[in-house]
């Protein structure tokens, strides 16, 4: 797997401010992880970002661009079994 977090997020989810010490509301901290191809609640790549698309990962932690953690209602129940007894 190529690196299960985003090295810009530095192990970390969205950040909580920007670089001038504002707050980031909701809603821009979801359009900053949906450009950086994260989950917004925890940080892990979920999405492979390219010039004009973005295309959706499928690996142990993510199933076709959803954090299986994070949004397990959102991927098939198999592969939540699966992943639940892996970790």
């Amino acid at each position: 797997m190529q690196g299960r977090y985003n090295p810009k997020m530095r192990g970390t989810a969205i950040p909580m401010f920007d670089r001038h010490g504002t707050a980031l509301s909701q809603e821009a901290r979801g359009e900053l992880a949906r450009k950086n191809g994260v989950c917004v609640k925890c940080g892990i790549l979920t999405h492979d970002v390219k010039v004009f698309r973005r295309v959706p990962l499928t690996n142990e932690h993510v199933y076709a661009g959803k954090c299986i953690m994070c949004h397990p209602g959102d991927c098939p129940h198999e592969i939540v079994q699966a992943w639940e007894q892996k970790f």
